[in-house]
């Protein structure tokens, strides 16, 4: 498997619940993964250390990335197990 590491973008973290810019709050949303789109023969996953906003109505919160919203083009699970089905010999 190819793990391609990520990070959070220099622009303001924005709250995952209201989707506001928000103040960070720190590095301490633990690492996470998703699964990303075959490169060839490897399996290919994003790995990040997930940054936290303060939100005055949400709490401190993990920040919205833009490779893990509903629906994003980066991340493509679906896609990449529906494209898999389809594959001739597939089970």
């Amino acid at each position: 498997m190819l793990e391609v590491h990520v990070r959070a973008g220099k622009a303001a973290p924005r709250c995952s619940c209201c989707g506001r810019k928000r103040r960070g709050y720190g590095r301490g949303g633990g690492v996470r993964r998703w699964r990303h789109r075959d490169f060839g023969c490897w399996r290919v996953g994003l790995v990040a250390v997930m940054p936290r906003v303060d939100c005055p109505g949400c709490g401190v919160v993990v920040a919205s990335v833009p490779w893990a919203e509903p629906g994003s083009s980066r991340n493509s699970c679906a896609v990449c197990s529906d494209a898999r089905s389809d594959e001739p010999g597939a089970n």
